[in-house]
C-alpha cells in the first residue's frame, strides 16, 4: 500500500506563574515567555496501519497522557499503541503537571527558606495542576489530529552522517576538556 504522511502542530505555551520543568527551586517560576513551547506531530499511514510520532517542548510526559490522548483520538484510529511521544527535555517549559506528585518537586531556595511550607512541599509535592494537564493533552491530540487531516502520498527514507562542532557544552569544565585542559 503506498505511504500517506502528514504533519501538525500547536502551541503549548501555558499561561505565565508555573513553576519550571524538572525537580526545580520554588522561585524558578514561568514569568514571561522568551519563545512559544509547541507540540509537533507526524502521522505515517499505510493501508489500514498508522502512527503517530510527536515531539513536544516539554521536560516529560508523565504515565497515562499518552493513553488518554490515544482515548481522544480513538475515532481517528489512534490509541497509546500507535502514538509515540518524545519530551525534548526542556527545562525552560512549565512543570506542575506530572500525575505522580514527585514529579511536581519544588525545591525550597534562598527566597522561599524561610517559608516552613516550601520544605513540606519538598517531601510532600503538590498533586498536577489539572488545567494544564488538560491543556497539554488536548494540544497534543490537535497537533496529532491535524497531521491525521493533512495526509498526502509520501516517500521515507534514513540516513546518517557524523555532525561535529554543531553542539556547545554549557560546562565550562566540560568545555575546557573539549579542548584537552582538564580542571
Amino acid at each position: 500500500a503506498t505511504l500517506r504522511a502528514g504533519a501538525g502542530r500547536a502551541d503549548i505555551t501555558p499561561q505565565t506563574g508555573y513553576y519550571l520543568g524538572g525537580w526545580t527551586r520554588a522561585d524558578r517560576l514561568a514569568q514571561g515567555q522568551h519563545t512559544r513551547l509547541y507540540t509537533r506531530a507526524i502521522v505515517l499511514k499505510r493501508g489500514s496501519q498508522k502512527v503517530a510520532l510527536v515531539s513536544v517542548d516539554l521536560f516529560m510526559i508523565p504515565g497515562g497522557m499518552v493513553e488518554q490522548i490515544g482515548q481522544e483520538l480513538a475515532k481517528r484510529g489512534f490509541s497509546e499503541k500507535n502514538i509515540l511521544i518524545s519530551a525534548t527535555h526542556t527545562h525552560s517549559g512549565p512543570g506542575g503537571y506530572g500525575n505522580f506528585p514527585e514529579l511536581n518537586t519544588a525545591a525550597p531556595s534562598v527566597s522561599t527558606v524561610t517559608d516552613p511550607l516550601s520544605f513540606f512541599r519538598l517531601i510532600s509535592p503538590l498533586p498536577a495542576d489539572a488545567q494544564l494537564y488538560t491543556f497539554l493533552t488536548r494540544q497534543m491530540a490537535k497537533a496529532i489530529a491535524r497531521a491525521d487531516s493533512r495526509l498526502k502520498p509520501a516517500r521515507a527514507g534514513w540516513g546518517y552522517t557524523r555532525l561535529e562542532g554543531i553542539t556547545r557544552n554549557r560546562s565550562l569544565e566540560a568545555h575546557l576538556a573539549d579542548h584537552g585542559i582538564i580542571e
